[in-house]
């Protein structure tokens, strides 16, 4: 507790504290209070809220404006495949060429929209896959023989 921790330091509570804490030397008499303060700093960043208010839904996880929530969550799923489909039509069919980009037919909102969400499908396999051999490669979880 920074209380008893500051006021067996002989810290007066009603003033300044950090102004307190740099009036201290770094000598051997104050290791102990530099230690104790730094151990319960780090305990404090440690320390999560538990307690919620509300019980969790998807509305914690969609960034959005509140009360918006549905419809940022139909825009982000329209939006976030097209575009990443328009970005690799961008580099592997126009070969990053802004004059091919244009000439491409972008009336054909699904076409593209189905390009993205198949391209984030397979970056999302590849990436459980490359999790996997991580995994595996961990000695940890290999079967140890003698």
């Amino acid at each position: 507790d920074f209380k008893v921790l500051f006021e067996s330091a002989g810290f007066n509570l009603q003033k300044n504290i950090l102004e307190q804490i740099k009036a201290l030397d770094a000598s051997k008499e104050n290791a102990k209070f530099f230690r104790d303060f730094v151990f319960l700093w780090k305990l404090l960043c440690q320390i999560r809220n538990t307690q919620k208010e509300k019980s969790g839904d998807e509305n914690d996880f969609i960034l959005s404006p509140e009360g918006w929530e549905t419809a940022m969550f139909c825009i982000y799923f329209l939006l976030i495949p097209y575009v990443t489909g328009a970005v690799f039509l961008f580099l592997f069919i126009a070969h990053a060429s802004v004059t091919n980009f244009f000439v491409l037919d972008f009336s054909a909102f699904f076409i593209v929209w189905t390009i993205g969400y198949e391209t984030i499908a397979a970056l999302l396999l590849i990436s459980i896959f490359i999790s996997y051999l991580n995994y595996m490669r961990k000695p940890s979880h290999k079967e140890v023989r003698k």
